[in-house]
């Protein structure tokens, strides 16, 4: 009466769900700002993310790690782009800068806790990747693209 991966309860057969490593957050070309080592940056943001998730669905604790690889990676994109805005005059640089300050914040909130919530973590990057990388960045794409203006020798 039960197959291979299901459990009976009763007269009801219910179906484990298989973990998939289908990764949830998939880069595209769409998203690219059009300077390499931020759009690989972005990527990182993407893969981080991923790997969180992917640990969640595998029961491993990784809350910590995942904040240390999100808050080391954070920091130095963070520098990186706001350094192009920077370079680039950016009108939007305090709204850009302000986000940024936001993220760190909430990386911080969670990494205050004893023990955060690894799906906490988890929806804070995806909602980071959605609402920042994927909007804000985008809206501010011809700052960052901006080639820095060239120095007198």
């Amino acid at each position: 009466m039960s197959g291979e991966g299901s459990k009976p309860i009763g007269r009801i057969t219910l179906r484990r769900r298989a973990i998939t490593t289908q990764p949830l957050l998939v880069w595209k070309n769409a998203f690219a700002l059009g300077v390499n080592e931020i759009d690989e940056e972005h990527k990182h943001f993407f893969e981080i993310a991923n790997w969180l998730r992917s640990s969640i669905l595998a029961g491993r604790t990784v809350a910590r790690e995942a904040l240390d690889k999100m808050a080391e990676h954070a920091r130095c994109h963070f520098d990186h782009e706001e350094a192009c805005l920077i370079a680039a005059d950016c009108p939007y640089l305090p709204r850009h800068r302000g986000e940024h300050q936001q993220f760190v914040l909430a990386l911080a909130h969670f990494d205050s806790q004893e023990t955060p919530s690894a799906e906490g973590v988890f929806c804070l990057a995806r909602d980071w990747i959605l609402d920042h990388v994927l909007n804000t960045d985008i809206l501010h794409k011809e700052w960052i693209s901006k080639p820095p203006p060239l120095t007198p020798r």
